[in-house]
């Protein structure tokens, strides 16, 4: 008998064994499975999930979720449900300071295994959890402490041992290391998208910082440009205002109507000569200024070609190639604009006729109206005015290219390529337009449109006659010679008895309250400038009349104020200008 029972003792040892070396065989091989799959996740989502998936299927656990420990809560992330039930899970978020298996297990970094949990005071209970009888908990360990918990729940009372617990720290061992790598590719990840991200900003805000860096010195070079311009100008204004004042003072005393002609052609280039500096002063202030009047075309057509008779007729007929000169006016249009900038175009043109006729020819101008239709799109009517000749011509392939800044087809020395670009700026700023009919060998004819003023508009006449003022005593202060001297002859034959200063100190030093009824100077003077000077002399005579002569363009209503000048005449003037502020003056009792 006490053999038989040795016998079977043994037996059941060695069956005991036997199981368990089976099932430490399995345990082992299940355990690599789980590690190859959460092993290959890069996501750390992916890791929790496939985690819950492994532990599941492979032991078997029925519910299986895993968590993170994110700012002092538990998260989960992945989770698994038998699928013949509805999910038994609890919150997705647990407080780690509150009640719970899991929360208890991350606080302490301790397993947790529960038989029956309804005795456990620890336990959430929930609507959630209604049927879990047990629970196992383990902790997620990492080199900086708790990651996480894995949480296996099951419906019947003590359904794990500690085969179980042990089993499962091993899975959560490995399942740390996993979370660990992933979140280091994570955050290697995130590393290189904030490197690229910052790249890309660093790249746009060097980019940003060249454009801006190139307005800077466009803007630099505009404003030294602009500068360089309003120089130029106002040493431009000095010159055409000795040039046009002492044409105007020729003017008065010339009978010989030959003379007279010439001298008007003189006054006419030098009144076109300001209106082109102004255009030049708008742009050193980066402004549009456009005043336009009625200009009657045909009187365009008769001043242009009187400024270029020498270039058609004098210098043409020196070189042997006679040019014929014919005009066709159809009509006597008038648009609104500016005659200068109209006989500036026009001068272009036909400059550019004469060069094309190397053998000379005839230079043609045709002026008339046209009625609205396709060629006048619109309600209104277009004037037409035409500049043709018997030339070269011009080449199909070049119709559009010779109107772009800076392209010639002169030989070098012979043009700067701005002239026709000029003519189509200045047909677009009167609202027309330009057109071109040439081929090679057979001349070339410029068709200029532009809309007609929509009401006739009385020519400007010359300023209102003013009554003559009476002899003042005027004293002139200007640096420049000859704007001075023009100024002087102009005032001297109207009466008045002038002196000169050529200096601001100069003046000063001249003046003493009473000894003068008007003082007209400049704004640029040397020592003393004009305003500094206009400042003293009106501290010694608060009712001195003082009168602006400016090169700089006209100012603007608050310079004007700060001047505290009586009024402002801009270079170049003319004589019914002086005379109508002298009178404007007198009539306002200012002197």
């Amino acid at each position: 008998m006490n053999l038989h029972r040795t016998q079977h003792c043994r037996l059941r040892s060695e069956a005991r064994r036997s199981y368990a070396a089976r099932r430490r065989t399995r345990e082992l091989r299940l355990l690599r499975q789980v590690a190859r799959q959460i092993a290959t996740a890069i996501e750390v989502d992916a890791v929790l999930d496939r985690l819950a998936q492994a532990v599941s299927m492979s032991f078997g656990y029925p519910i299986v979720r895993a968590a993170l420990l994110e700012g002092g809560r538990l998260v989960f992330r992945g989770g698994v449900n038998p699928p013949e039930q509805p999910p038994q899970r609890g919150p997705d978020v647990v407080p780690l300071d509150g009640p719970g298996l899991s929360a208890w297990a991350a606080r302490t970094a301790e397993p947790l295994l529960v038989g029956d949990v309804a005795s456990d005071p620890r336990y959430l209970a929930s609507a959630e959890r209604a049927g879990i009888c047990s629970e196992l908990v383990v902790p997620l360990l990492g080199g900086a402490g708790v990651l996480g918990v894995i949480e296996i729940q099951s419906s019947r009372p003590h359904a794990f041992d500690f085969r179980d617990l042990e089993l499962l720290q091993t899975v959560a061992d490995v399942a740390a290391i996993a979370v660990e790598k992933a979140r280091l590719h994570q955050n290697e990840r995130l590393l290189l998208e904030d490197m690229e991200h910052s790249y890309n900003e660093l790249l746009h805000t060097l980019t940003e910082l060249d454009r801006r860096d190139e307005q800077l010195r466009r803007g630099e070079r505009l404003s030294a440009l602009g500068e360089l311009a309003s120089g130029i100008a106002h040493d431009f204004n000095n010159l055409l205002a000795g040039i046009l004042g002492n044409t105007q003072l020729l003017l008065l005393d010339e009978v010989d109507l030959e003379r007279q002609r010439m001298l008007r052609v003189v006054e006419q280039a030098a009144q076109d000569g300001a209106t082109t500096v102004r255009r030049i002063q708008e742009f050193a202030r980066q402004t549009e200024l456009q005043v336009y009047d009625a200009v009657g075309l045909a009187d365009v057509i008769d001043g242009a070609l009187a400024i270029t008779r020498p270039r058609w007729h004098n210098l043409a007929q020196g070189e042997g190639r006679p040019i014929r000169v014919w005009r066709e006016l159809d009509a006597a249009p008038v648009v609104l604009g500016s005659a200068a900038e109209l006989r500036e175009l026009l001068i272009n043109l036909i400059i550019n006729a004469v060069d094309a006729m190397p053998h000379g020819g005839a230079l043609g101008l045709r002026l008339a109206i046209i009625p609205a239709g396709p060629a006048a799109p619109g309600d209104s009517r277009m004037a037409v005015l035409e500049v043709s000749d018997s030339g070269v011509g011009i080449p199909a392939d070049l119709h559009e290219r010779i109107f772009e800044s800076f392209y010639s087809t002169k030989t070098t020395g012979k043009g700067s390529g701005l002239g026709l670009a000029m003519c189509r700026q200045i047909v677009a700023r009167h609202g027309g337009r330009i057109e071109l009919h040439s081929a090679v060998g057979q001349g070339a004819t410029f068709r200029i449109l532009l809309p007609l003023a929509e009401q006739p508009v009385a020519a400007a006449d010359a300023a209102a006659a003013v009554a003559p003022a009476a002899a003042l005593r005027i004293l002139v202060v200007d640096d420049d010679e000859a704007v001075r001297e023009v100024l002087v002859r102009i005032l001297r034959r109207s009466g008045h008895q002038v002196a000169l200063a050529t200096s601001g100190a100069q003046a000063l030093r001249q003046f003493s309250p009473r000894s003068y009824d008007l003082i007209f100077t400049d704004l640029s003077l040397s020592s003393i400038d004009g305003p500094t000077l206009v400042r003293e002399i009106r501290a010694r005579d608060p009712q001195i009349a003082v009168v602006v002569v400016t090169g700089w363009g006209l100012p603007d209503e608050a310079q004007r104020a700060a001047l505290g000048a009586a009024a402002v005449i801009v270079k170049p003037f003319n004589i019914a200008e002086i005379d109508r502020v002298i009178g404007e003056l007198a009539r306002r009792n200012a002197v």
